[in-house]
């Protein structure tokens, strides 16, 4: 669910906002960080198996996930606004 919150949001935001703002880029950016290092954490957190393993996996998988929630944050930003005004 915290993976494709982001992504939802930001699609929302591009349908809502007028067609030249930078708020969806802004959601992008700010929710798909916030999103990639709340799974990585909670995946960490999952795979982990001593205090440090849980530490080191929770800060990788933090950074991995965060590039694929801004991402996909911004794959979302780019279809939603191609389908939002067609030629």
């Amino acid at each position: 669910m915290i993976l494709f919150a982001s992504v939802v949001l930001t699609i929302v935001t591009v349908q809502v906002m007028p067609k030249f703002s930078d708020a969806p880029a802004v959601v992008a950016l700010f929710f798909g960080t916030a999103s990639g290092v709340l799974c990585g954490i909670r995946l960490g957190r999952w795979l982990g198996k001593s205090l440090e393993s849980r530490i080191g996996l929770g800060i990788l998988l933090s950074l991995i996930m965060m590039v694929v929630c801004v991402g996909m944050s911004c794959f979302g930003c780019i279809a939603s606004a191609a389908f939002a005004d067609p030629p």
